[in-house]
């Protein structure tokens, strides 16, 4: 019946069928279970926790959300770092944890403020990797965000942890050098992002070869003893 109601508010959207079927399957997920759930030791679930799903579908479709897919653009063995964040210092304070964790890396930054001025801040140590980085912010356009760009030889796992135990950053939505499709709501507020499509689907299971592939790889590039 829930799907039902979701499908309707779709439909009169006027959308492509393909963000018809993601609005709805994201949906579906969110709205069907309460915000806190049950109370500790108790049958009952207090109504003011659920969130009322037949009338937040109507309330968005009359507030216009939108969906949006926007491809990041970069060369291919450029790495992308893409979170949240908050506060202007995120700039700086990032700049810094890169540079002090590896000397001379090569990275672009863009970071969209969500209030104020309302610009696309960015630094970096490559003129190639901060265009990337502010082009694609601005693209993204979702407050608060960030893409960092990595050139190489630097991959993702050489600083991941320096970059999450900076205080502004509040999540990591991927680390990849594959293609990536950024998902994008937008009301009459703002734009937020759902989620990301990190590459392609896989194509199957790995088998007993391919298990042995994989381990001979890491130790052909350093990872494993």
């Amino acid at each position: 019946e829930r799907r039902q109601e979701l499908e309707e508010v779709c439909k009169l959207s006027g959308y492509p069928k393909h963000i018809m079927k993601l609005t709805i399957a994201v949906l579906s997920l969110t709205l069907v279970r309460p915000i806190c759930g049950f109370v500790r030791g108790s049958t009952h679930r207090p109504q003011f926790w659920m969130v009322p799903k037949r009338t937040f579908a109507l309330r968005m479709a009359n507030e216009g959300l939108t969906t949006h897919i926007v491809q990041v653009k970069k060369p291919e063995e450029v790495n992308v770092i893409m979170g949240m964040t908050h506060f202007i210092k995120t700039v700086d304070d990032i700049h810094e944890a890169l540079v002090g964790t590896i000397p001379g890396i090569k990275f672009g930054l863009g970071f969209c403020e969500a209030s104020g001025d309302r610009l696309v801040r960015w630094t970096g140590t490559d003129d190639a990797l901060v265009k990337l980085a502010h082009e694609n912010a601005n693209a993204i356009g979702c407050g608060h965000s960030f893409c960092l760009f990595l050139g190489p030889p630097t991959f993702p796992v050489h600083i991941l942890n320096t970059l999450r135990n900076v205080p502004e950053v509040c999540h990591i939505f991927c680390a990849t050098a594959n293609e990536v499709q950024v998902i994008v709501a937008e009301t009459s507020q703002g734009r937020g992002i759902m989620g990301v499509i990190d590459g392609k689907p896989p194509l199957g299971v790995e088998t007993e070869t391919d298990v042995a592939e994989r381990r001979e790889f890491l130790k052909r590039i350093g990872y494993k003893l």
